[in-house]
């Protein structure tokens, strides 16, 4: 009885011993574990991006990491077991906001995120986001605050800042009207320049409104397709109607497009009051059209002076010089086969034919007498051929007979392109060849003067090409009061083309 009793506690305390090593051995995995914990957490405050510490509730440290460390300067030994009253971290304006953390955190509050300015050792301030929590190490409570340097985000608030402010400097004191608007036409923002233009004191007059309010009808009829096109992300200029607070209108340059901010599509608008470049192009209209007009005119008294000089040569001067030279040839006939004085009426009589040719030749150029009597292709014909023989350029004439004449006006201002521009050829083309066309239709006749001369720079200036000469310039005129426009085409090394055309019913 008593061994198997004996026996019974044996196994007993065999059972009780495996236990025991087995609680051991948990217990010592627990340590393990706990230690193992410890050191990652350890490691984890000490190696933390932000800088970690710990204090007691009158701000005394008990221990920081190494980013606290780089943050404030300080090493932690230096700061363990001092206030940061003490060290002076903090600034007077920043010791209230710490007291209210400490208040906070000893009622079992989190505190934050807080802006401090901290103090650094070396003298410097840095700002930083401050967190504190109410924690408690071995059963004694004390604060756990995490800082973050901000210095970064700072600088770039700082930039964003002065950024927003110089843009909306520029915005509220540009001289253009400028207009943000969601694409729905809701949230009207103006600037000053764009209120005033539209006659209001100041841009929050127009909060209330919608940019389509200001539209004229012949601008509303337009906004839909130029829309359509803004929201396929163009760019555009173009020319609008407003109306002004009086109802009175008024033009404007628009340059637009549509910008997203926020996730948010806005229409943005930078408008020009062109009121006055509208009354000075119509100044400068009105100044061409006395210009043309004037240029016109001169041409008709050149005409007419041309006219009457050429009738005045060949009816006074040539008549006479004829006269002169049958009165002397009667004279040199009547000497003796002998007289000494033959060769010096030879002579005489040689130079009043030669002067009576050279008014001929001027009487023609004045005004030929084949344009009146027999129409511009025969004058051209006739002129070319002269004008051919005196330079030896060989010079083509195409063109059919016409099947009427046309006005006087339109024949003797093409003949008069053709007159300038083959002078220009044989003055400055260098050219081989030159080609004169002429053809017409029932409504349009069509002059073409080219050659294959040196040609020369044509600049474009508004649409309109320089002429080499003034004459051109006012046959330009010229041609545009019939109806018609006159065109030069040119570069250097490839000749020059001169196209004249009238639309204008013949007669």
């Amino acid at each position: 009885m008593k061994t198997s009793d004996a026996g019974k506690t044996r196994n007993e305390l065999v059972t009780e011993l495996r236990s025991l090593r087995q609680q051991v051995a948990n217990l010592q995995r627990i340590e393990s574990q706990l230690k193992d914990s410890e050191e990652r957490l350890g490691m984890l405050f000490e190696f933390a991006p932000d800088g970690y510490f710990m204090c007691d509730f009158k701000g005394r440290f008990i221990n920081g990491n190494k980013s606290a460390e780089k943050i404030c300067g300080y090493k932690r030994e230096e700061v363990i077991g001092k206030s940061f009253l003490k060290i002076k971290m903090l600034s007077a304006l920043d010791i209230p906001k710490a007291a209210r953390a400490v208040a906070r955190n000893i009622i079992g509050r989190p505190y934050g995120p807080e802006e401090f300015v901290l103090n650094r050792k070396d003298g410097t301030r840095v700002p930083l986001e401050v967190m504190t929590f109410p924690v408690r190490i071995k059963s004694k409570p004390i604060i756990l605050g995490i800082a973050r340097d901000i210095s970064e985000r700072k600088r770039v608030e700082k930039e964003l800042l002065e950024s927003e402010q110089r843009y909306r400097t520029m915005f509220e004191h540009a001289t253009e009207g400028i207009v943000l608007m969601r694409v729905d036409g809701k949230s009207l923002v103006v600037n000053e320049s764009f209120a005033r233009m539209h006659g209001y004191d100041n841009p929050k007059e127009m909060e209330h409104l919608r940019l389509a309010e200001l539209d004229t009808p012949e601008t509303s009829k337009l906004a839909p397709g130029r829309l359509r096109q803004l929201m396929a992300g163009e760019t555009m200029t173009f020319e609008v109607e407003h109306y002004r607070k009086d109802g009175s209108s008024f033009p404007l340059h628009v340059s637009c497009k549509v910008i997203e901010l926020g996730g948010k599509r806005y229409y943005i608008g930078f408008h020009q009051d062109i009121t006055a470049r509208r009354e000075a192009e119509g100044d400068l209209r009105e100044s061409k059209e006395q210009l043309r007009a004037l240029g016109l005119r001169l041409a008709e008294l050149q005409e007419n002076e041309r006219h009457i000089i050429s009738r005045e040569l060949h009816d006074q001067v040539g008549q006479t010089l004829s006269v002169l030279g049958i009165n002397l040839v009667d004279i040199r006939n009547r000497l003796p086969g002998n007289d000494e004085k033959i060769p010096i009426f030879n002579d005489i009589i040689e130079q009043v034919e030669e002067l009576t040719e050279h008014v001929h030749n001027m009487t023609l150029d004045l005004r030929p007498a084949i344009l009146d009597d027999y129409g511009l292709l025969s004058a051209l014909r006739w002129y070319c051929a002269r004008l051919a023989k005196r330079i030896g350029l060989p010079i083509r004439i195409e063109g059919k007979e016409m099947k009427s004449r046309w006005e006087s006006d339109i024949e003797i201002a093409l003949f008069r392109v053709a007159q300038d521009a083959l002078n220009n050829i044989a003055k400055h083309a260098q050219a081989k060849n030159a080609t004169v066309s002429l053809t017409e239709s029932q409504a349009k006749i069509r002059l073409v003067i080219s050659d294959d001369g040196t040609g020369f720079n044509v600049s474009p200036e508004r649409g309109r090409k320089r002429e080499p000469g003034w004459g051109l310039m006012i046959m330009r005129e010229r041609i545009e009061a019939l109806g018609g426009n006159l065109d030069i085409e040119s570069s250097p090394g490839k000749g020059t083309r001169v196209t004249a055309e009238v639309k204008r019913q013949p007669l």
